[in-house]
């Protein structure tokens, strides 16, 4: 058995060459390609193929304590070792680089140490290369998908009422006409207000202003039969009013089934606003309420007051509660005070008194009545209700400001 530490041994299985960049000795094997191996200390090739063989030489016992335990790596375009003494800290590779960092002691001095860095490029496996282009094609379809809905509720919006306003005979729908009542499609008018409602009743009121006669503003009212009257008796002092954006809006359910619009609509650029009251019937079917949008009441209040008729006149207006006892309503514990007011109308205002032992009287007390929903911590909110009442000055009455309510015809400014 062969001695390794005998220097006859290991002059024939290793052998010692000269760097021809950095001079220094380097221990190899006899039969290595020194084009194949790298200088551990400059990282640079030891030689060419085509150069003459290196004499062999005996290692000396120093030299091969020294090199025994250095462990030599061929040199490939792949894994080609990097010997780096002065790091550069500030130094940043490639992403698709894969590099390996580690110290490893001078073999020419033991209490210095130095860094090796391997760089191998990093490349993906076919089934890595497939979960990432399923991976980046599934982003670009949601978000495809994302903006597509997007858009749609943005230009579409709710569903809309294809009406040409203009043309006052073709009002109705052509999907509908020429078709009888029980073979007309039933749609459910919708809850809350769409866009396509709000554009429709903006037109609608557009049209309405342009109008030159009561017959063309007809087409476009409820109950026309009773309103068309009404309009031709009352003068509506709104000028060359043009109306620019809906500021505000609500659409409420009637007892009857039917909906009630409500909109707020500024006068030009100015900081004013108009209300307007439409009634829907169906989905495809709304008309402007006259009388509640331009506040029609058969007696104006200032002449119901001046003139103090013996009839009882019909008011639209609100009440709420209030505590004014004088005169011919003193008693407390007979009659209830009601503010009678109109919104939108600084004048008219007055007060109004309930009997409390009829049955209408009880059922206006109970509906005023805000102690049933009180919530705890929150403070009290005054009830007003919508009516339409029956207003009547008592016999030898002195105040012109204080009426009975004799009748309740209804809760609401629109049956």
């Amino acid at each position: 058995m062969k001695d390794e530490n005998d220097p006859n041994t290991l002059g024939s299985e290793w052998m010692v060459v000269d760097c021809p960049h950095c001079k220094r000795e380097v221990r190899i094997r006899a039969r290595s390609r020194l084009s194949q191996l790298a200088c551990p200390y400059c990282s640079n090739p030891l030689g060419e193929d085509n150069n003459p063989p290196p004499a062999l030489t005996a290692p000396t016992r120093e030299s091969t304590s020294q090199t025994h335990s250095q462990r030599h790596r061929k040199v490939t375009s792949k894994t080609k070792p990097v010997w780096d003494e002065t790091p550069d800290e500030g130094q940043e590779h490639a992403q698709d680089d894969l590099t390996t960092e580690f110290l490893e002691a001078d073999p020419n001095n033991e209490n210095q140490v130095r860094i090796r860095r391997v760089r191998r490029k990093i490349h993906l496996r076919p089934w890595q290369k497939v979960r990432r282009i399923i991976f980046f094609a599934m982003l670009a379809i949601i978000g495809i998908a994302g903006i597509t809905l997007f858009m749609t509720l943005v230009f579409k919006g709710g569903s809309t009422v294809t009406v040409d306003l203009k043309n006052p005979i073709d009002i109705e729908p052509k999907a509908t006409q020429g078709l009888t009542l029980d073979q007309k499609t039933d749609h459910p008018i919708p809850a809350s207000l769409t866009r396509g409602e709000r554009d429709y009743c903006l037109q609608m009121i557009h049209t309405f202003s342009a109008a030159k006669t009561v017959e063309k503003k007809l087409s476009l009212v409820a109950n026309p039969e009773i309103t068309g009257d009404r309009m031709k008796n009352m003068i509506i002092q709104t000028g060359n009013e043009t109306y620019s954006e809906i500021i505000d809006s609500n659409k409420v359910q009637l007892e009857s089934g039917k909906y009630a619009i409500l909109l707020a609509v500024r006068i030009g650029n100015l900081d004013q606003k108009r209300y307007f009251a439409f009634i829907q019937s169906s989905k495809d079917e709304i008309k402007m309420h006259w009388e509640v949008s331009f506040g029609y009441q058969p007696m104006p209040l200032e002449q119901f007051k001046s003139s103090r008729p013996a009839t009882a006149q019909q008011f639209r207006a609100k009440l709420r509660n209030g505590n004014f006892f004088a005169n011919h309503f003193e008693n407390k514990d007979r009659w209830h005070c009601v503010e009678i007011y109109y919104p939108g109308s600084p004048d008219f205002l007055i007060y109004g008194y309930i009997d409390r032992e009829t049955p209408f009287g009880r059922e206006v007390v109970a509906r005023l009545d805000s102690s049933q929903d009180i919530i705890p911590g929150l403070p009290t909110v005054e009830k007003n209700l919508s009516v339409i009442a029956s207003l009547r000055f008592p016999e030898g009455s002195e105040s012109n400001n204080q009426v009975e309510v004799v009748e309740i015809q209804s809760y609401s400014w629109f049956e």
